[in-house]
């Protein structure tokens, strides 16, 4: 075998001996009328009396079934699991309440917002249609025209806004100059 493992058993052996792990309190050496603690000891021992305090390893350990948590009054009996059973069924339940009523709400909110958007669409292309057609009419009567140049003018706007909104004609002009000037140099 080992050494050390022969090392290890020896130290339980001399652990065996020097403290007890048997229902026979009386027989142990740590349990006299001036108790000293054991060497392998890690807190000292202090005390008023005079009198070594006994280190928790080097208590005595009872044999024996242990008791039941029901026994030591720590378990829960059948009377408060059923409470708590009928409290999360009830929480359950309201929480599935809560969801049905929450997507009732949403399916009536959805299908108001389409019909909102349904007649929002609908007004707009009824008004799109109006608008078309009165320009229909309009192109219909500028063609009856027996003057050609009116149909033209028809055609163009002579609006002030919409020169205004077509932006900077600053490079226009430019390339119109060198165009004329280069016309004017090759002749």
């Amino acid at each position: 075998a080992h050494p050390r493992s022969r090392r290890s058993t020896k130290a339980a052996q001399q652990l065996r001996s020097s403290c007890c792990f048997t229902s026979s309190a009386a027989s142990h050496p740590c349990v006299t009328s001036n108790p000293q603690p054991p060497p392998h000891s890690s807190i000292a021992s202090t005390s008023t009396t005079g009198r070594g305090a006994m280190d928790l390893m080097d208590a005595p350990v009872e044999d024996g079934a242990m008791p039941s948590p029901a026994d030591m009054g720590v378990g829960l009996d059948q009377e408060k699991m059923a409470a708590f059973d009928a409290a999360v069924n009830k929480r359950r339940d309201d929480e599935a309440a809560l969801v049905t009523k929450n997507q009732a709400e949403a399916k009536t909110a959805l299908a108001q917002l389409e019909t909102e958007r349904q007649t929002t669409f609908q007004g707009r292309m009824q008004a799109n249609r109006e608008k078309e057609q009165v320009k229909m009419e309009q192109m219909a009567a500028d063609n009856e025209s027996p003057n050609p140049w009116e149909r033209v003018v028809s055609l163009v706007d002579l609006q002030a806004d919409a020169v205004a909104a077509a932006g900077d004609t600053s490079r226009m002009r430019q390339v119109f100059i060198q165009m004329k000037n280069s016309a004017k140099a090759s002749a």
